[in-house]
C-alpha cells in the first residue's frame, strides 16, 4: 500500500543554529541545539539570513527545493534576473527546516512494516517522525527508506527533515578532513554526494540549494520487490535472453517466507506473450525468459524502437504482494577498444546488435538549477530537439545529475542512446568512509535502476578526474597520504557493473586511454576531450572518438532582454560581463578570438551574432571533420546542448529554449546522409557521408561561386558510397578549377537541400557584397503565433540569418547560403502573436556584421 505524501502541504523555514560539524557518523544532532562555533571561520558562515526570515514558515511543494519556495513567496529575487544570484547567496549556507503532518490511511496498519521513503533528499541532515530521529542523511544520489511502525500513529504525524546549508557543509568538512584539489577556486563540492555544478561552474551559477524528491509512505507485509533487473544477455536476430534478476525484502528478520514466487511476463509488441513462474528460495532470485525471432530495439536512425512490456508479479499464495512494469527494448552492446594491429592505437566503437554506429551527439546537463522539480515538458522538448538536429547520443555529464526514470523512457522511445556519467567531475574526490560505502551504495541503485533501459549504452566513471590529476596538477597539490578516487574509478565502479550489469561495456573516466600509463586524452586511444583545438584547427587532428569539443556563444538577444533589460544590452556592461563564467573571461572567449574571422564591432546584437556565427561553424567544421575520418574516429560528441540560465555558454539551445544558429548547423553537419566541403591535402574534398544502412546513390551539385551570388563554373558529379560509409567524390579544384579571387570566390556544394560552403579564407578578408535593402514576404497563420518569411537574396548572401525580435520560441529553416535569386523560408513561432510594428526580426549574415531590418509587406500563400 503506497500512500505519497509528495505535493503541496509543506513547509519550509530556516533554522535558528549555526553550521554543526561534520557528521562522518550515522547519529543524528538534534536541530533545536546550537552547536559550538568557537573558531569557525568567516567564510564558513558567509552571509546571514535577512531580518525576518528566521523561523518563518514558507509553503513548500515536494519535489522542489527551498529555492523554489523562497521564489514562490517573493522572499529572493529570480537568480537569473538582474543581480538575483548574489542577493540568494545566504541560501546555501542556511540550515532548513522541512515539515508536515499527515494522518495515516487506515489500512496501513494492518501491514507488518511501515517504511517512510524519500527517492531522494538534497543532501546532508536528517530525518524526524513524531519527535524522533530516524537517521542522518548525505546523498543525493540514492534513496532513503526507514520503517517507522512503532513510531507512526494514525493521525498527526509531525515528519521533519533537516538539512544543512551545503556550502557550510562542504567548507567545514574540508576544514577538518583536509583540503584537496578542485577545478579552479570552486567551492569544494567533492565532500558532498550532490550535484557538482549546483556549486557553480563555467557555464552556470551559484546557486547550491536542499530539497527533497518524491515522497511516500509504504505499508507492506512478507516481501516487497526492492529493485528489478532485466539484463538483456544475449539477442540475435533469431534468438534473445533476458535474465531478469530481482532485489527482495523481507518482513520478519531477512528470512525467506515460505510460499513465495515470482511470475515474468514480457509482452512483445508483435502480440506475442512470454511468461515464466519460480519459486523464491533466496533474497535475489532470477528467472531467465527466451524471446524467439526476437523484435529488435534500435538506435534511431538504424531501425525502430521497438519496446516490449515486461512485468514482475511477487505473489504469495492467491495475492499479489507487489509487482514491478517497465518497458524493455532487446538488443546487444559492446565497445571495441581491442588494440591496432599494428600497436599505434585503440580503438573506441560502439556496436549495437553487432554494427558498428557513429555516434553524433552532444553533452546533456541538468535542465534547471532547481532539479528536484525539475519540468517534464522542458526536458521532453529538448530530446526532441535532439531528435531533430539528427543526434543519436546524449552523454549525462558526471557533474550534473542521473536523471528521473522519465527521462531515460523518452530516451527509449526516441532511440536516444545515453553515455551515462557516474556522478563525479574535474576534481579529486576521499576514498575514506563514510565516503567509499555512500559511494558503493550509489553506484549499485544507480546500475540497477537504469538497467532496464535499452538506450543506455555505456557506463562511464566520471568527467575529467583522472585527466585532471594527470595533467593540471592535482597529483603535485595533494598530500602524499591523501587519496584521489582512483579506486572509485578503476576499482570499485567497474567491479559494481560487472556484478551487476555484465551487458554493458563500462568505461573508467572521459576522457581515457586505458591505462594510467598514457595520457588519458591520446589521441590515438580512447574517447579524447579536444579544447586544445579551436575553429579550422579542428582539422589537424583526428581522435579515436571526441566525446568533448565545443565554442562558446551567447543566448538571443531577446533572451538577454528578458533577464537584464534592454538598458545592459551593451557590450561589456557589468550585467552581461558578470555572468561570463569561463576561463579569461569576455577577453579570452571573444576579444581575442573574434577580430581574427571578423570586423570589430560595438553593435550589441552584431557581437553577439559574430560569436554565434563562429560557434555554428565551429560545430559544423568538427563534426563533418570526424566524421570525414570514419572509422578511425567513430564519434564525436559536442560541448554541450542545453542551457541553466542567461549567460554565455557552450549550448546550442539557450536556456529559454531558443536554438542559437549552432543548432542549425549542427542539424545539417549531423544529418545521416550529407555532403560536406572539407579542405584536406591541399585540396578542398568534396566528401559525401552515409550513416544509413543501405548504399547511397546520388549526385552533387559542385560550384565556384563570385560574388555577385553566380556560379563561375559549375559541375554536377554523381558518386555511390557504401552503407555506414564515408567516400571522397572528388575535389573541388578538379573540377570546377581553383579559386582565382580569395575575397570574391567561394565553393558550394550541393545535394537535395543540403549545401556546404567553402570559404577560402577567414571573412575579415573577403569582399563580400553588402545587401540593402532587403524585403522579405510574411504568411501569417495560428492567430499570429507563427508566422513564414521567405527571403530572397540579391547577389550572395553568406550564413544569412533571420533573428527575431520579438519573444519567440523556435525558428525552422534559419542559417543558409544564398545565391542570387535563391529564397530561404524561415519559420518563425512566437511566444504570443506579434504586434504589427515596423520591424520585428533582422536579416543577419557573414556579409556585414551589423545586420539590417527587414520591410516586411504582406504574402498571401
Amino acid at each position: 500500500m503506497i500512500q505519497s505524501i509528495a505535493g503541496a502541504g509543506w513547509t519550509v523555514r530556516a533554522l535558528d543554529r549555526e553550521p554543526r560539524p561534520s557528521q562522518l557518523d550515522p547519529a543524528c544532532t538534534s536541530a533545536q541545539t546550537k552547536a559550538s562555533t568557537e573558531g569557525t571561520a568567516p567564510d564558513i558562515l558567509g552571509p546571514a539570513v535577512p531580518a525576518g526570515l528566521i523561523g518563518k514558515r514558507f509553503a513548500a511543494t515536494v519535489p522542489g527545493c527551498v529555492h523554489d519556495a523562497l521564489l514562490t513567496a517573493g522572499a529572493i529575487a529570480d537568480p537569473d534576473r538582474g543581480d538575483g544570484e548574489v542577493a540568494q547567496e545566504w541560501v546555501g549556507r542556511t540550515p532548513w527546516g522541512w515539515h508536515r503532518t499527515v494522518d495515516l490511511e487506515a489500512r496501513a496498519r494492518d501491514h507488518e512494516r511501515i517504511d517512510l521513503v524519500f527517492e531522494s533528499i538534497d543532501t546532508c541532515g536528517s530525518v524526524w517522525l513524531n519527535g524522533r530521529c530516524l537517521g542522518h542523511v548525505e546523498n543525493q544520489f540514492r534513496p532513503w527508506r526507514s520503517d517507522v511502525r512503532g513510531i507512526a500513529r494514525t493521525l498527526g504525524n509531525s515528519i521533519g527533515v533537516d538539512l544543512d546549508g551545503p556550502v557550510t557543509t562542504v567548507l567545514a568538512r574540508a576544514r577538518e578532513l583536509g583540503e584537496r584539489p578542485v577545478n579552479g577556486d570552486w567551492t569544494p563540492y567533492p565532500f558532498l554526494r550532490k550535484s557538482a555544478c549546483s556549486f557553480g561552474w563555467d557555464w552556470g551559477p551559484k546557486l547550491p540549494s536542499c530539497g527533497l524528491g518524491p515522497c511516500w509512505i509504504d505499508a507492506w507485509s512478507t516481501a516487497r520487490i526492492d529493485q528489478v533487473r532485466p539484463l538483456v544477455t544475449h539477442c540475435s536476430t533469431e534468438r534473445a535472453t533476458v535474465e531478469v534478476m530481482v532485489d527482495l525484502e523481507f518482513a520478519r528478520d531477512g528470512r525467506v517466507p515460505d510460499g513465495l514466487e515470482l511470475e515474468i511476463e514480457l509482452s512483445l509488441d508483435d502480440g506475442r506473450v512470454v511468461q515464466e513462474r519460480a519459486r523464491v528460495r533466496a533474497a535475489s532470485p532470477s528467472i531467465t525468459i527466451t524471446i524467439d525471432r526476437p523484435p529488435l530495439w534500435w538506435p534511431r536512425g538504424m531501425g525502430p524502437q521497438r519496446l516490449h512490456q515486461l512485468t514482475v508479479r511477487l505473489r504469495h499464495g492467491v495475492g499479489v504482494l507487489g509487482s514491478w512494469t517497465r518497458r524493455l527494448g532487446l538488443r546487444s552492446v559492446a565497445l571495441d577498444t581491442a588494440p591496432d594491429p599494428d600497436g599505434s592505437g585503440s580503438p573506441f566503437t560502439l556496436r549495437v546488435n553487432g554494427v558498428p554506429v557513429f555516434c553524433r551527439g552532444a553533452n546533456w546537463i541538468p535542465v534547471s538549477p532547481f532539479p528536484m522539480a525539475g519540468s517534464r515538458d522542458r526536458a521532453r522538448t529538448l530530446l526532441e530537439q535532439a531528435c531533430d538536429a539528427n543526434l543519436n547520443m546524449l552523454r549525462v555529464w558526471g557533474g550534473g545529475q542521473y536523471e528521473p526514470q522519465w527521462w531515460y523512457e523518452a530516451c527509449d522511445e526516441l532511440g536516444l542512446m545515453v553515455w551515462q556519467d557516474f556522478m563525479f567531475a574535474c576534481a579529486t574526490y576521499p576514498e575514506e568512509q563514510p565516503y567509499e560505502d555512500a559511494i558503493k551504495a550509489e553506484a549499485r541503485h544507480q546500475v540497477a535502476r537504469l538497467s532496464a533501459h535499452p538506450s543506455v549504452v555505456l557506463w562511464c566513471g566520471g568527467n575529467e578526474d583522472i585527466l585532471a590529476w594527470f595533467s593540471w596538477g592535482f597529483r603535485e597539490r595533494l598530500k602524499p597520504d591523501q587519496t584521489w578516487g582512483r579506486r572509485i574509478w578503476l576499482e570499485w565502479l567497474p567491479a559494481i557493473c560487472a556484478e551487476l550489469d555484465p551487458t554493458r561495456p563500462y568505461w573508467a573516466e572521459s576522457p581515457w586511454s586505458g591505462s594510467l600509463e598514457v595520457h588519458p586524452n591520446d589521441p590515438d586511444r580512447g574517447d579524447r576531450h579536444t579544447w586544445d583545438l579551436k575553429l579550422d584547427a579542428y582539422r589537424q587532428q583526428v581522435p579515436r572518438f571526441c566525446s568533448e569539443f565545443g565554442q562558446q556563444s551567447q543566448p538571443a538577444v531577446c533572451t538577454w532582454r528578458g533577464a537584464v533589460g534592454d538598458e545592459a544590452l551593451q557590450v561589456g556592461h557589468d550585467s552581461i560581463a558578470r555572468r561570463q563564467r569561463a576561463w579569461g573571461g569576455d577577453d579570452e572567449q571573444y576579444g581575442k578570438l573574434l577580430p581574427q574571422w571578423f570586423t570589430t564591432t560595438s553593435d550589441f546584437g552584431a557581437w553577439v551574432w559574430q560569436g554565434q556565427l563562429l560557434q555554428a561553424r565551429a560545430m559544423r567544421w568538427a563534426i563533418e571533420w570526424y566524421r570525414a575520418n570514419r572509422p578511425r574516429c567513430m564519434g564525436a560528441l559536442f560541448w554541450q546542448w542545453n542551457d541553466v540560465w542567461t549567460g554565455p555558454s557552450w549550448s546550442v539551445i539557450d536556456v529559454a529554449g531558443r536554438p542559437k544558429p549552432a543548432f542549425h548547423a549542427v542539424r545539417s553537419a549531423c544529418a545521416p546522409r550529407a555532403v560536406a566541403l572539407v579542405p584536406r591535402d591541399g585540396a578542398t574534398q568534396v566528401l559525401a557521408m552515409n550513416d544509413a544502412a543501405e548504399a547511397w546513390f546520388s549526385s552533387v551539385t559542385v560550384q565556384r561561386v563570385g560574388a555577385d551570388g553566380r556560379a563561375i563554373r559549375m559541375v554536377r558529379v554523381p558518386f555511390t558510397v557504401e552503407a555506414r560509409s564515408v567516400a571522397t567524390i572528388c575535389t573541388a579544384e578538379e573540377v570546377v578549377g581553383g579559386i582565382s579571387d580569395a575575397a570574391c570566390e567561394l565553393f558550394t556544394a550541393d545535394c537535395g537541400e543540403d549545401r556546404s560552403v567553402h570559404l577560402p579564407q577567414r571573412d575579415v578578408l573577403m569582399r563580400l557584397p553588402f545587401q540593402e535593402p532587403l524585403r522579405a514576404c510574411v504568411r501569417t497563420e495560428s492567430g499570429g503565433r507563427r508566422e513564414t518569411w521567405r527571403v530572397t537574396a540579391r547577389g550572395l548572401l553568406v550564413d544569412a540569418w533571420l533573428e527575431p525580435l520579438w519573444p519567440w520560441e523556435r525558428t525552422h529553416g534559419n542559417l543558409r547560403t544564398l545565391l542570387d535569386g535563391e529564397s530561404m523560408d524561415v519559420t518563425i513561432d512566437w511566444t504570443e502573436p506579434c504586434p504589427e510594428v515596423p520591424v520585428r526580426t533582422w536579416v543577419r549574415s557573414a556579409n556585414e556584421f551589423g545586420g539590417h531590418p527587414i520591410e516586411a509587406r504582406a504574402f498571401r500563400s
